[in-house]
């Protein structure tokens, strides 16, 4: 649940505080920065506690809720296959496991004009080899990212079928058996049945190649959401627009990209309003723009507290008092 800015409930006092005891520059700056280290410390950081392939203990920060599953099914050796909807750091976790793992990260983003040799790589008209980011992970060990799976050529897939499934290829140079340290994961807005209202983009895919994989749905994390956002009303209102959209609309998407695009926005003095436009509504018609509106009015009541917190303010008279 998002709950109120922890960390200008901290400086508030604060500020007040320096405005009645005429604090010095250099005393108030100091507090201040303290209360920003308090503040942001005590910002629960979800931990995951590992064990790489050299037998050391270490700790990742940060980490998404399903990021110790995807770690786990990595370690099987079967290739995964995560499923979930744009902008949910599928990606970015999917380096990560390198990371933990430390492992060498190769990845190769698919689509309509991806071939063959993109990922088995070609010979050359002198004869030589042209290698790939996916002979080499496949060789050498590493984690290999096939980003946006659903978006390519389904039958390019098909070429690396037989190495999924019995562990060699035959390259254009050679057969290579599958290094014990090669991992694959791939990432789709879909489970390769195709295009759907959201991802039109999106091919179908031969179930032979889907087959192959250990589908992990993978969810938006709002903990990591919240942390990246740093912003607590714009999240009050991008999540009241991504509920709306999900309960009215078919073809809208609001996914943690657009919360953090907004947010920056905002944080270069760009005007509600627009970021709004830009964030949110991005070129939507007129119905599902009026629709998603709905969820500005809890920034404008956020603005009302606001702006009636600030009207209670009297200046103090002449004896230094205050009126009420």
């Amino acid at each position: 649940m998002t709950q109120e800015n922890p960390l200008m409930t901290a400086l508030e006092p604060i500020i007040k505080n320096s405005i009645d005891t005429a604090l010095g520059k250099a005393d108030f700056e100091n507090m201040v920065k303290s209360e920003i280290a308090k503040t942001m410390g005590a910002i629960p950081q979800k931990t995951l506690t590992i064990i790489d392939t050299k037998g050391v203990t270490k700790e990742m920060k940060m980490v998404h809720k399903q990021f110790e599953m995807l770690l786990k099914l990595v370690s099987t050796g079967k290739p995964i296959l995560m499923k979930g909807e744009s902008g949910t750091a599928k990606s970015h976790n999917a380096q990560a496991v390198a990371t933990a793992l430390e492992r060498d990260f190769y990845s190769l983003s698919v689509g309509e004009q991806s071939t063959k040799s993109d990922l088995l790589g070609f010979i050359d008209a002198n004869g030589n080899y042209r290698n790939t980011a996916f002979r080499k992970a496949f060789e050498m060990g590493g984690i290999f990212l096939l980003d946006e799976i659903d978006a390519g050529n389904p039958n390019v897939l098909l070429a690396i079928n037989t190495g999924i499934s019995n562990g060699f290829i035959d390259f254009p140079d050679c057969q290579i058996t599958v290094h014990k340290d090669f991992s694959l994961i791939a990432t789709a807005n879909t489970f390769g049945r195709g295009a759907n209202m959201q991802y039109s983009g999106r091919n179908r895919l031969d179930m032979a190649t889907v087959n192959r994989f250990i589908p992990l749905v993978w969810e938006l994390d709002e903990d990591i959401e919240e942390a990246l956002v740093n912003n607590t009303q714009w999240l009050k209102v991008i999540r009241k627009a991504r509920k709306i959209a999900e309960s009215d609309l078919d073809e809208v998407l609001l996914g943690m990209r657009n919360a953090m695009y907004g947010s920056a926005m905002l944080a270069q003095g760009i005007d509600f309003e627009d970021v709004f436009e830009m964030a949110v509504l991005n070129g939507l018609s007129e119905d599902d723009t009026q629709t998603l509106s709905k969820a500005k009015s809890v920034w404008k009541v956020a603005k009302t507290e606001v702006e009636t917190y600030e009207s209670d303010y009297e200046e103090p008279t002449e004896d230094g008092e205050f009126s009420f």
